[in-house]
């Protein structure tokens, strides 16, 4: 997770100095949208304050070790758990894609950020997966026929999900 964490930290970054200078506006709200972004960005906010204050941040950056088997706490449902599984992922996606005014660059910055959040969020899906002995049925002809792609079962098993093979 610190790789990842710091690969995705860098990345940015590097989007962020080759971008420097003027950009022009993506959109510039007024009125009753502005108002409406600015309490969709309080909203954000608070949902990023609730989100931290329900976990464990240095074991979320991989700067402390996940607990061990005996160790680990049942899936969480409570407070912002309720609304999304990833909420810190939604809300910080949320906040910088709700700006007022969006230049190019910082437009760049929020697809980035739900980037980010989507591909954190299928590691984080297949952790929850094995940790919670999860079994997967992967049904590859109805998903092929319905255009969601195909599972990728050899990581599933690498973490210990059993795979089962459904046909419908």
């Amino acid at each position: 997770r610190v790789l990842y964490n710091l690969l995705a930290v860098a990345a940015l970054l590097a989007v962020l100095q080759a971008a420097g200078g003027d950009h022009p506006i993506v959109w510039r709200a007024r009125g009753t949208l502005r108002a409406v972004l600015w309490a969709v960005e309080a909203m954000a906010v608070a949902g990023f304050v609730a989100s931290v204050r329900q976990f464990d941040v240095t074991r979320f950056l991989g700067l402390r070790a996940a607990p061990l088997p005996r160790e680990r706490a049942g899936l969480r449902v409570a407070g912002v758990y309720r609304l999304c599984r990833h909420p810190l992922y939604f809300f910080t996606a949320l906040a910088f894609s709700a700006w007022p005014t969006m230049d190019l660059r910082w437009l760049v910055v929020a697809v980035w950020i739900w980037a980010y959040a989507w591909i954190g969020s299928v590691f984080e899906e297949r952790k929850l997966l094995a940790q919670h002995n999860v079994k997967v049925v992967h049904c590859p002809a109805a998903n092929m026929f319905l255009g969601d792609g195909t599972c990728d079962v050899a990581d599933l098993r690498k973490r210990g999900v059993a795979v089962a093979l459904g046909t419908d």
